[in-house]
């Protein structure tokens, strides 16, 4: 019960930017539990504005912006596929 109220409280992103990147994370051909788990890192690390600006970036340029590699590579060592 406790676990269920905790979970309530999340201080992630929203769940449409949830979604959104653990979609587009498993269309890449990834689990959805390695999925999740960058997801927090990102979470950790990103204000959710942060993590919609830079996602914009990288849609608008085709370039992974600074900011995602460095969150990616802490989730490559964090999160195993």
């Amino acid at each position: 019960m406790l676990l269920t109220l905790l979970a309530g409280c999340s201080s992630g992103y929203d769940s449409d930017v949830q979604e959104r990147f653990v979609n587009g994370c498993m269309g890449r051909g990834a689990t959805r539990s390695y999925c999740s788990c960058m997801l927090k890192v990102y979470e950790s690390r990103h204000t959710q504005d942060q993590y919609v600006a830079l996602e914009t970036e990288m849609r608008l340029t085709g370039a992974i912006p600074a900011g995602f590699r460095e969150t990616m590579l802490a989730g490559l060592q964090q999160c195993r596929p």
